[in-house]
């Protein structure tokens, strides 16, 4: 007998050293996974983040506070009084203070919303400060799931408080397992024969929800126990705790998965963590047991009451007093209501920055590696620009009831800086939730008028010395015959003629039959090598009817060309991200920005931009001027049969282009003035108040004429309208208006200007083309005197001209002293 109870105690001392032999070999190989999920590699897949273009705050510039206002409250700063926090700020006329988390607070003093100071409270100034970008979205994955982790030191107390209240009270006391909570969670199984009830502490749920899967069986509450266990003895608690307020399920909305209290937040209040209040945090602290249960948007009685639940358990546990938690009680939900509170901001821009990315980062590293992808985008840019196009072709619609039965009315519009090419807002359309398709780059349309702006700088660089705004052409009927096509006969699209008329009414009103002779007297291929110089990258035939733009680009190319003329002759590239950063800061791509090339002359883009004032203050833009309140440019589009309506303008830094039109063949039978330019005008007027408000400065060389836009000479008291031109120096017409009378009264029709022109209009009312390179006689413009440089800006024309004024001058001054004299 004592035989066998030796052996029964060493067969159980062998077992007893076997299982615990076995259990540290079991809580080794749990231990390696937990450091390789948690240390080597992820504890949680965190989608890349995109983010817009930073304010930034610069000594001697200008500085918009409502937008600096804006912007901080969107990164979720607080404007307050007294600024004694991190992330505080206070507005006040003359001065900005900034409170930023880890730097000394600022002072930015401002006269005449101009910087005139950045100072920290050290005393120390600085030259520059860029305000906290601005969050757009996650670049999430095929599993559509949203999460953006932030620090335990990031997650405010009151949040941290309402999920321990809730879900573990004694947290902070136990080892990872709560031995009363086990007890008592088995008890209440016992009774009901079936799992009714949980046990499990916050270190159970990190450890199911990363490494388990989601069955009740005891084998995987084990594993659960050792884990829990394993995180306790390896991680501190509040390590634990970021990893799950980072890591729980909050349910389902807007087609997205919410994971973490941060996208929480934004799912069920449309606001950031930090602005959470007591009401809001226990709502979302009581979600995490039943999130679909207790959705505030789906149950709102269900959530008050969980909500009210959680507030009781937070003043038994002591964390709020209880008249806190009453007035929490008493506020009603604010739910953030519409399955589209988290569509994305500005879709067809991050579907663009991902195609940009996807070589660079192949796989699924955009969607798990939780990338800082920093863009140019300004967020207040795109969320006036999103608001424009949805607001303004609803407006259309309502306006013109047949737009909508022909189909659905689409849009694009993209602004960008002219100085850098940086892109600050995008939209490709009218709803990306039902057609995907990119109209600002993907689609190809004529662009009509709004291609003229290009001919003009094609005019002007070709013939820099006898094309001006006072040159005049025909405005008749004419035939163009062209090898291997059709006889063209162009028309205006009112259908009249007015005679002889000068470039810069021609522009304003955009006439299009003294176009076609522009083109022709300087030649087609002139015409599309400007074009593609200036960044139109379709192709540019060189047609007749290539000068009423009758070749397909699409809306970002046209603001690239227009941009051109904008700074002052320099093409820029657009751009998009500016650099790509790591979860700890460090860069893994960096974008150089592409120096401006110079295609133009800077006095050719002045004065281009000089005819285009004309278009808004009097022409086919004019409706523009009164709702758009910093100085612009631009230029109207139609094309054949008004299928296609465009507005391009541009400010001295923001350059915008707006297409209306129908993705088929539908015809949207208004103007650019009437369809686009209303869409373009929304955008100005909200974002306005955001730019510069400079204006255009004329280069060197450029000289300001006050001349009769009828006859396109010197204006004189009885000419009906004087405008203040833009001239090249010597090119300026010397002459008198011979068209009006001093008592204003018409003596005569628009003569011929430069005289050398009327062979050259002769030929092309006739009808006959004209070849680029025709020699004199031929209909070409005739060369200079000084045959070397037939096109010399500085050649004998301009010269001569000069002589002939001074001479005038001179005899002026001879008849003066004459007069004196008797």
């Amino acid at each position: 007998m004592r035989w066998l109870l030796t052996r029964l105690l060493l067969l159980l001392i062998l077992a007893t050293a076997a299982a615990a032999a076995g259990a540290w070999a079991w809580s080794g190989v749990l231990d390696a996974r937990i450091v390789d999920r948690i240390e080597r590699g992820r504890a949680l897949d965190e989608p890349s983040v995109v983010w817009g273009a930073p304010v930034v705050v610069r000594k001697g510039e200008y500085l918009s506070i409502s937008r600096a206002r804006e912007a901080l409250t969107r990164a979720g700063w607080t404007e307050a009084r007294e600024v004694d926090g991190d992330r505080r700020f206070h507005v006040s006329r003359n001065a900005l203070l900034l409170d930023p988390p880890g730097d000394p607070r600022l002072e930015v003093r401002l006269v005449q919303d101009r910087v005139t100071s950045i100072r920290d409270a050290k005393g120390v100034e600085r030259p520059e400060y860029a305000l906290p970008a601005e969050e757009i979205a996650p670049l999430v994955g095929e599993d559509r799931t949203r999460r953006t982790p932030v620090p335990l030191a990031e997650i405010p107390q009151v949040v941290q408080d309402a999920v321990l209240a809730i879900e573990d009270s004694r947290f902070h006391q136990h080892p990872g397992v709560d031995l009363r909570s086990l007890v008592r969670a088995a008890w209440a199984d016992l009774r009901a024969r079936e799992f009714v009830q949980g046990g499990s502490t916050i270190t159970q749920q990190l450890a199911k929800n990363l490494f388990l899967a989601p069955e009740k069986k005891l084998l995987r509450k084990a594993n659960e126990l050792l884990i829990a266990r394993a995180l306790e003895r390896r991680y501190g608690k509040d390590r634990i705790l970021e990893l799950y307020l980072n890591q729980i399920y909050l349910g389902q909305r807007g087609g997205f998965a919410i994971y973490g209290v941060e996208q929480g937040a934004r799912a069920y209040f449309g606001k950031t963590l930090r602005q959470l209040d007591l009401a809001e945090a226990a709502t979302l602290a009581g979600a995490i047991q039943a999130p679909n249960r207790w959705a505030p948007w789906k149950h709102p009685e269900d959530a008050r009451r969980r909500r009210d639940q959680v507030l009781d358990r937070m003043v038994t546990t002591g964390l709020v007093p209880r008249e806190r938690a009453e007035t929490a009680k008493a506020t009603a939900l604010h739910v953030k209501k519409g399955e589209a509170v988290l569509a994305r901001r500005a879709p067809w821009f991050l579907e663009r920055v991902r195609d940009l990315l996807e070589e660079r980062f192949p796989g699924p590293a955009l969607a798990r590696e939780g990338y800082r992808v920093e863009t140019t985008l300004d967020l207040t840019f795109q969320i006036a620009a999103e608001a424009a196009v949805k607001d303004g072709l609803a407006a259309l619609e309502a306006g013109y009831p047949s737009l909508a039965r022909k189909g659905r009315l689409e849009a694009g519009l993209v602004s960008l800086d002219p100085r850098t090419g940086e892109v600050r807002a995008w939209v490709g359309g009218r709803d990306y939730g039902a057609s995907q398709f990119d109209r600002v780059h993907q689609a190809l349309r004529q662009p009509g008028s709004a291609f003229k702006p290009l001919v003009l700088a094609a005019a002007l660089e070709a013939d820099p010395e006898g094309i001006t705004g006072a040159a005049t052409f025909s405005d008749d009927p004419l035939t163009v015959e062209a090898p291997g096509s059709a006889p063209w006969s162009p028309g205006n699209y009112d259908g009249t003629h007015r005679g002889r008329v000068t470039l810069m009414e021609a522009t304003w009103d955009s006439r299009n039959l003294p176009f076609v002779r522009l083109g022709q007297r300087i030649g087609l291929p002139a015409v599309a090598a400007t074009a593609r110089d200036m960044g139109i990258r379709s192709p540019v035939k060189p047609v007749p009817s290539v000068v009423l733009g009758a070749s397909d680009t699409s809306p970002l190319d046209l603001a690239v060309a227009y941009a051109t003329l904008a700074n002052g002759g320099a093409r820029v590239s657009p751009s998009w991200v500016r650099a790509v950063r790591d979860p700890g800061g460090e860069a893994q791509m960096t974008v150089d920005r592409i120096a401006p090339k110079r295609v133009l002359r800077p006095d050719t883009a002045h004065l281009v931009t000089d005819l285009l004032r004309g278009v808004v203050l009097r022409g086919t833009g004019r409706a523009s001027s009164s709702a758009v309140k910093v100085p612009f440019v631009g230029k109207t589009g139609t094309t054949d049969r008004a299928r296609d309506a465009w507005f391009a303008g541009y400010s001295a830094d923001l350059v915008t282009v707006v297409w209306v039109g129908y993705d088929g063949e539908e015809v949207v039978g208004l103007t650019g003035g009437q369809a686009a330019l209303p869409l373009w005008s929304r955008y100005m007027a909200s974002i306005g108040k955001y730019l510069s408000g400079q204006d255009f400065s004329p280069p060197e060389g450029v000289v300001a004429v006050p001349v009769c836009p009828r006859s396109g000479r010197i204006a004189h008291p009885g000419c009906p309208l004087t405008v203040q031109a833009a001239f090249r120096a010597g090119t300026d017409p010397p002459e008198s208006c011979p068209v009006h009378g001093l008592d204003g009264q018409v003596l005569g029709e628009v003569p011929p200007w430069p005289p050398e022109d009327a062979a050259a209009a002769a030929v092309a009312i006739d009808g006959s083309p004209i070849p680029a390179t025709a020699p004199p006689g031929d209909g070409a413009a005739p060369p200079s005197a000084g045959e070397d440089h037939p096109r010399d800006p500085l050649g004998a024309l301009i010269a001569r001209r000069k002589a002939e004024r001074e001479a005038r001058r001179r005899a002026q001054e001879g008849e003066g002293a004459e007069a004196e004299g008797r």
